[in-house]
């Protein structure tokens, strides 16, 4: 055990919490502190993807001139138990001992955790989590483990989920009703992982993830500073705001609310970390604090089960930025497509029959799946290349988020107008998506699209203006979408 101590001034807040206020090098904070950050396969966590591009700036900074300082402090939650307070008492003038009101002395008492085995520490952790999912809990999942391990895999692949790093409105912040837990999934994998059942994904990975959960303390807010600071010398020091006696709650709690007051969290990431850090019963206590402190939780939160339905054609599509996690497709331009979609009946009314309960997902989702699988089952009979991720050895103007917002917007204007059909059936709606671009070109897509700025307002037109001539010219002799300005070089 290491033995970490700090002279600090400890103060009531409010008349139900303190905090302890101290100065520790960063090298450390790093040492005491976890940063429980998510990865695709490990994803107990809250904290986002530590970006090396924001440490190594935060290194040059304090290397380029030593006047170059950090005034803001490191929050820091303590684990109950995890560290020691006392008072301290200081000579007066006359030498007699005082108690000054507030001083005190932290200590942490630390396990080497990095000298333990991956078997220990998955020990200790699986001890954690069972204290706090309930001993009857974990005790099915140690008698029923081969079943348990299916009902996780299960889940876990349906909650593929990423951060993406896209700006994003904070009015916009959608979590919806509170997601399940998945702690016990957790619980689970762990436990396969130690019995063999399941393989280990990456070890290094899983050993950051039980480090934030078996440290004294984890950093809240401050891991770039901590981080960047560290690497340009450990002994440099920073103020730090702890939290005592925090549990995993008030460590969820007190990120999302710092976070989201200052820099937004995405909708998606904000639902994520709640459902792979917490128990039911913590989700269903943070959705309280969470309202009365001013997030927004009430909108509803659908892009989690677009990404992972069976039905859905965007499935694994979406990218949130856990790292290691597939997906391309941009989290806040596919939460307008669904948005927009889901907005039928306001913008487009007689698309809908009257007195349907369209906005409800049971309702709007399985037609938002059909028209979008009609588009994707077209194109890809064609080219099974146009409903893949566009690289460089895949030219694919089709999967983008500008392209699938702007085909979108032309298709239900042209039904509206036409009033062919009302969304009332799934199936008729996917196979008047499917006829709608009954001979277009799927070159029109894998063809190179010189036009640059197409995200713009006056790009977007030109887009739209593209597709609509190649439509209304599909029967035409001699003509070819690319004499249009799309395809060259202006």
């Amino acid at each position: 055990m290491t033995k970490y101590s700090y002279s600090g001034f400890c103060y009531e807040q409010r008349p139900s919490g303190g905090l302890i206020t101290f100065i520790a090098p960063v090298g450390e904070i790093k040492a005491w502190a976890g940063v429980p950050r998510k990865h695709f396969n490990y994803q107990h966590g809250f904290q986002r993807a530590l970006v090396e591009k924001r440490v190594t700036e935060l290194r040059d900074f304090y290397a380029l001139d030593q006047q170059n300082l950090t005034p803001t402090s490191v929050v820091v939650a303590v684990r109950a138990g995890a560290c020691t307070v006392v008072p301290v008492s200081k000579k007066d003038q006359d030498g007699n001992e005082t108690m000054p009101e507030g001083l005190c002395e932290i200590t942490f008492e630390l396990r080497e955790l990095s000298q333990e085995s991956t078997g220990a520490l998955i020990n200790s952790a699986l001890e954690v989590i069972r204290q706090r999912v309930g001993v009857g809990a974990a005790s099915e999942v140690d008698a029923n483990l081969n079943a348990a391990v299916e009902v996780a895999i299960e889940a876990e692949t349906a909650d593929d989920v990423a951060e993406s790093e896209a700006n994003v409105s904070t009015d916009d912040v959608d979590l919806g009703e509170p997601p399940a837990s998945h702690l016990l999934h957790f619980y689970t994998e762990l436990l396969a992982i130690k019995q063999g059942k399941v393989q280990l994904h990456d070890e290094e990975k899983l050993r950051e993830v039980l480090y934030s959960l078996l440290k004294p303390a984890v950093i809240v807010d401050g891991q770039h500073r901590v981080y960047g600071a560290a690497a340009f010398t450990e002994s440099m020091r920073f103020a730090v705001n702890a939290i005592p006696d925090a549990d995993w709650l008030e460590q969820v709690f007190q990120f999302v609310v710092i976070n989201q007051k200052a820099k937004a969290i995405e909708p998606a990431f904000l639902h994520s970390i709640i459902a792979t850090s917490l128990t039911d019963d913590e989700i269903g206590s943070l959705y309280k604090r969470l309202r009365k402190s001013g997030v927004d939780v009430e909108k509803a939160q659908f892009m989690n089960r677009i990404n992972s339905d069976p039905d859905s054609p965007f499935k694994a599509m979406i990218d949130f930025e856990i790292e290691g996690a597939p997906g391309f497709l941009k989290f806040p331009g596919m939460s307008s497509l669904a948005r927009d979609f889901r907005a039928i009946k306001k913008n487009y009314p007689g698309l809908v029959t009257e007195g349907a309960s369209w906005t409800n997902d049971s309702a709007w989702l399985p037609h938002f799946y059909a028209f979008w699988r009609g588009i994707k089952d077209y194109f890809e009979f064609l080219d099974d290349r146009l409903w893949r991720e566009p690289t460089e050895n895949n030219p694919n103007n089709l999967l983008k988020i500008v392209t699938l917002q702007e085909l979108q917007k032309m298709m239900l204007e042209s039904w509206a107008d036409s009033r062919v059909f009302k969304l009332s059936d799934p199936l008729v709606t996917y196979e008047n998506s499917k006829v709608f671009w009954n001979g277009f070109p799927s070159q029109f897509f894998s063809d190179e699209w010189k036009k640059k700025g197409l995200q713009t307002a006056v790009g977007r037109k030109y887009l739209a203006e593209a597709v609509q001539q190649t439509r209304r010219n599909i029967d035409r002799k001699n003509w070819g979408h690319r004499r249009l300005g799309l395809f060259q070089d202006l």
